[in-house]
């Protein structure tokens, strides 16, 4: 029994920590490799704390015949004892921090000359995602996600920062965590390291739709990523619809006999004079309903 006990033990430990996250970006590598150290740490740590105390409960519970004042042989200052159960935690905790503080400068980590710059705006409730020196701006909206195209396998600089309140930059896939405070800038960088889709969010609660502010970083090979740009750039600079003059918009050809609808929605028969003009809307201000649930 208590041979089944441990394999299932054992056994729930490695099924635990295969089903750890994989980083999908270089810098956060550091970060998987420490959770492991964490995570095998607390196991042995774990190991020998229910270890001890079911060797101890089972080993020296009471006897059936026992008197009721009988107790189990006592162990009074044991130095060597005492130095191995302080001396233990604190070299495993010291170890542990030293790790940590590794760790965290291979994240802050920022090489110069990144590939790419992206300055992302928080904001209630999306985000923007502007390229400096690029000409492309990435806004969304409430319910509708932006995209962030970055090449693969290279080092992409982001400056962080909020419009309005408290949000946090997450990828869950990229193991990192950034708040976006207003008036203050967090940079970091990161490295893709294969092409791929994935999904962020704000991780920071930031009011009614904080739910929806989503995004995703689209990875992309370096070649198609200039592309990207380009093809950002091109729809930039193609004027609006409305920006066409009214004279390069031909006029419709109205064929003789009959003519559409009038102004009242009957047909205009053949023959018949066309309908008037509609009259000209007063200069004047009008009142009118809001929708429901609009402001003005």
């Amino acid at each position: 029994m208590n041979r089944r006990i441990l394999v299932l033990a054992a056994a729930t430990v490695v099924f635990a920590a295969a089903c750890m996250p994989q980083s999908a970006t270089v810098q956060e590598e550091s970060t998987y490799n420490l959770y492991q150290v964490f995570f095998w740490t607390a196991a042995v740590v774990a190991a020998i704390v229910y270890g001890m105390t079911t060797l101890a409960v089972i080993r020296y519970r009471r006897k059936r015949n026992a008197p009721d004042d009988e107790l189990p042989t006592q162990t009074r200052e044991n130095r060597s004892l005492e130095i191995a159960w302080t001396a233990l935690p604190f070299l495993t905790v010291f170890v542990l921090f030293i790790l940590t503080l590794f760790t965290l400068n291979t994240v802050d980590a920022m090489p110069p000359n990144p590939a790419a710059t992206i300055d992302v705006t928080a904001f209630r409730w999306s985000w923007t995602f502007a390229y400096p020196g690029k000409g492309v701006t990435i806004t969304g909206a409430t319910g509708q996600p932006p995209e962030m195209v970055v090449p693969a396998g290279q080092n992409i600089h982001i400056v962080l920062t909020s419009a309005d309140v408290a949000h946090a930059f997450w990828i869950p896939k990229f193991l990192f965590k950034r708040d976006a405070i207003p008036g203050i800038t967090n940079a970091f960088n990161f490295t893709i390291k294969d092409p791929g889709t994935y999904t962020g969010q704000c991780a920071e609660y930031c009011g009614l739709y904080h739910d929806e502010m989503t995004f995703t970083v689209r990875a992309v090979p370096p070649a198609e990523y200039q592309a990207w740009l380009a093809q950002q750039r091109a729809g930039a600079s193609a004027p609006p619809p409305s920006a066409v003059p009214p004279s390069a918009v031909p006029s419709p050809v109205v064929p003789s006999g009959s003519v559409g609808p009038t102004y009242s929605g009957a047909p205009t028969p053949a023959g018949a004079s066309s309908p008037a003009a509609p009259p000209v809307a007063s200069s004047s201000p009008t009142a009118f309903s809001a929708p429901a649930g609009s402001q003005p």
